[in-house]
């Protein structure tokens, strides 16, 4: 979206949408987007509105310049329109699913990335590398980011749905513990981390799916 104003919690699909809609296009969508944020308390039912709500403007801007044309009879009408067509018990369980393998993916990149990082730590205490420092610094960096990144998607999911912190938290610690176990088991031949880690991910997964699911 052309505007920085963050008018209430729009996912991240819509606003990357909504950034081809033309100037025109775009300020409607932003008073549809304010006006559907009063009106309608459910994050995950707004947003499955505005989801349609910008199919419509990215294939109607195709053909057509005037958005008005697409608005018409207002857009009060409009919007009232496009809520009338949305099958929001098919949508939403459609909508959770997708989420749901998308935080298992994210689940499983995490806990493999995470342990490279926590093996990276260990390689730099014991002052001995796979490869070698450069190369296993490289992709501990790399480790390090993809991980972030995986923490930060499975924070906006479940901010998405206004689920618990719990699963998030796990995670976290998982990595914590996995960091203390790395740290006092460095002359050890057996390394626990990336069990510790494995299980994380399972109970973390396990907590968003019964929330996310309800």
């Amino acid at each position: 979206m052309k505007s920085k104003e963050k008018l209430f919690d729009l996912f991240y699909e819509n606003e990357m949408k909504a950034k081809s809609l033309n100037e025109d296009y775009d300020k409607v969508f932003l008073d549809i987007v304010n006006y559907v944020s009063r009106h309608q308390k459910d994050i995950t039912k707004a947003n499955i509105l505005l989801s349609y709500v910008v199919d419509q403007m990215l294939e109607h801007q195709m053909n057509i310049s005037d958005v008005n044309k697409l608005i018409d009879k207002g857009m009060k009408e409009y919007i009232h329109k496009v809520d009338k067509s949305i099958a929001y018990k098919e949508e939403i369980p459609k909508m959770k699913k997708f989420d749901f393998e998308k935080y298992t993916i994210s689940g499983l990149w995490l806990t493999m990335c995470s342990y490279l990082v926590l093996l990276f730590v260990k390689e730099f205490l014991t002052d001995r590398y796979l490869i070698g420092f450069s190369i296993d610094l490289i992709v501990a960096t790399v480790a390090m980011v993809v991980t972030f990144i995986g923490l930060k998607n499975h924070w906006n999911l479940i901010a998405r749905y206004q689920l618990t912190r719990k699963p998030f938290i796990m995670e976290i610690a998982g990595i914590i513990v996995g960091l203390f176990i790395t740290i006092m088991t460095l002359k050890s031949p057996f390394d626990v981390s990336f069990l510790i880690l494995v299980i994380t991910h399972l109970f973390s997964k396990k907590i968003f799916k019964s929330e996310i699911m309800k």
